[in-house]
């Protein structure tokens, strides 16, 4: 999937599009298929590195998006 990935945290140059491994839905959790995103303050402060993402294994902001349940975990 395609993904704005975090590598580091500061001005708006650090948020790069990239191909990253599809996500497997685990327990009490929903794979979906995004069709509209955006980015809000909260996504923001993340990538200023004030406000600490979900873990997973590299930062993916966007907290705020629609589409349609592809999974369920």
């Amino acid at each position: 999937m395609r993904a704005v990935v975090l590598d580091e945290h500061g001005d708006v140059d650090v948020l790069v599009i990239r191909d990253v491994p599809d996500p497997v839905p685990g327990p009490e959790e929903v794979l979906v298929d995004v069709v509209a995103t955006a980015l809000n303050r909260a996504d923001l402060l993340q990538r200023m590195g004030f406000y600490p993402g979900p873990p997973m294994p590299f930062e993916i902001p966007g907290m705020e998006f629609a589409g349609t349940v592809a999974a369920v975990g």
